[in-house]
């Protein structure tokens, strides 16, 4: 009788395993009951709780530190008090040891953090009293690592439109245009991108589809960006995970997330879009995310690798993805796409940033014959002036250490300390506000002006 019960309970055990084998996966939200917005929000919040429980102290560096505030900031989750400004702080305490320089060939360094301050509403162009984006002004050292090099001197940049500093030692001056050149000029025969070699990598080519994601309305590049598409759908597995080059064919969490970021940054859905879904020989479906969830441990941290333990790299890169898949379904700028962290003065057409902060205006600038002009008390007020309007004559004057600035309505002649300067477009009034020339009003109050034409913005910095 003991024997029969034994055979009936290996049988049924039997069974029941073929029948789970046998069963879809459950689709992402399905297991808890939530919906998959809810599910994913969940999920980042307890990688978000993983993270800071775990770091504590974050610091200027790869793992527990720049990627982790990039990704808590950017999920918008409530972090512990003096969580933001340790880190803060930290960085500093490395630019001060470091003089600034952080290191010689690896410049991508630079480009992360760039991204991370940006992420927690802190100046690059002022960290310490550095400029980090100045130091992505030379292209030949830019390239000295490689693709990897140009592709998060692409991201760091455009993460909140950075003008790109000119350099008189640079061998050659960086400009978009030619990190977007060196970046095609890397891809592959068949499509796709590699560090090195002729084999293209799914990690390499995602993070170039990243960079490259801001200039699809361009010919030459919205081709490369279909043929890396095609690449990374035709090396993605059967249950919808990525492995490149450092795990030798096994699937990670890494690689699978540099392709969702990849294909959120681009707006692509990969949970919806057919050539991200794969079929197993039992007719299962599966996509990346699928993929991802595998990785993923009770307390909320993410393996590196099948069958590890929890891995801080893979956590804290595990939580970008989920960031950037969240933020798609959401509708909100894409990961890396910063403006909604820098607020409606980046969104307008013509920008004003006021030592890497955009002002915010009640009328957005307007140009005028190629000047720029916005609302007159706030420009004035933003660079520390006190103003007086003479409403019977139609006179603004600004004051500040010294320095006083007087314009008119409609007059060309404006007054800095009593001498009469010349403008190419007067003070006007634009749907009841007064609007003055910001380059003049920022340079007659001691202040430098640049304008970068790539992103329409007047980028002044006082002295």
């Amino acid at each position: 009788m003991l024997r029969d019960k034994k055979m009936t309970r290996i049988l049924c055990f039997i069974i029941t395993t073929m029948l789970l084998v046998g069963m879809p996966m459950v689709s992402l939200g399905e297991e808890s009951g939530l919906s998959v917005e809810a599910q994913i929000q969940q999920e980042i919040a307890d990688t978000g709780a993983y993270l800071v429980k775990t770091i504590k102290t974050p610091t200027f560096g790869l793992v527990g530190g720049d990627w982790t505030l990039l990704g808590l900031a950017r999920a918008e989750l409530k972090l512990p008090e003096g969580f933001v400004d340790s880190y803060y702080k930290n960085v500093e305490a490395t630019l001060a040891e470091k003089e600034g320089n952080l290191t010689r060939n690896k410049y991508s360094e630079y480009s992360r953090l760039i991204l991370s301050l940006t992420a927690i509403d802190k100046d690059p162009t002022n960290a310490n009293g550095y400029d980090l984006t100045a130091m992505l002004s030379d292209l030949e050292k830019v390239k000295i690592q490689g693709i990897n090099g140009p592709i998060y001197a692409l991201l760091a940049l455009d993460s909140l439109g950075y003008s790109i500093p000119q350099s008189s030692s640079a061998a050659i001056q960086t400009t978009r245009e030619l990190l977007i050149d060196s970046i095609l000029q890397r891809e592959l025969p068949t499509g796709g991108f590699s560090l090195s070699g002729s084999v293209a990598d799914p990690d390499v080519t995602a993070a170039a589809l990243q960079a490259l994601s801001n200039y699809s309305s361009k010919s030459e590049v919205k081709a490369a960006i279909e043929r890396a598409l095609a690449f990374l759908s035709s090396v993605q597995t059967k249950k919808g995970g990525f492995s490149g080059w450092t795990t030798n064919g096994e699937e990670n969490t890494e690689s699978i997330v540099q392709v969702i970021l990849a294909l959120t940054s681009l707006g692509i859905d990969p949970a919806e879009d057919s050539r991200f879904i794969k079929t197993d020989e039992k007719g299962n479906t599966y996509n990346a995310l699928d993929a991802l969830r595998t990785f993923r441990l009770k307390d909320g941290s993410y393996r590196h690798i099948p069958g590890g333990d929890a891995d801080l790299m893979a956590t804290e890169q595990a939580l970008l993805a989920l960031v950037s898949y969240e933020r798609l379904l959401a509708g909100k700028d894409p990961l890396f796409r910063m403006k909604d962290v820098a607020g409606e003065g980046a969104g307008y057409d013509y920008k004003v940033m006021l030592n890497g902060k955009y002002l915010v205006f009640d009328q957005p600038p307007i140009n005028r014959n190629g000047r720029i002009l916005v609302p007159m008390r706030a420009i004035f007020e933003a660079l520390g002036a006190d103003v007086d309007w003479d409403n019977g004559l139609r006179r603004v004057t600004g004051t500040m250490e010294g320095r006083e600035v007087q314009l008119t309505i409609g007059d060309t002649t404006a007054y800095i300390n009593g001498t009469p300067a010349l403008l190419d477009v007067p003070a006007m009034i634009e749907n009841s506000r007064t609007l003055v020339p910001v380059r003049f009003i920022s340079e007659s109050l001691d202040a430098d002006v640049n304008w970068d034409r790539t992103t329409n913005t007047a980028i002044i910095k006082t002295k």
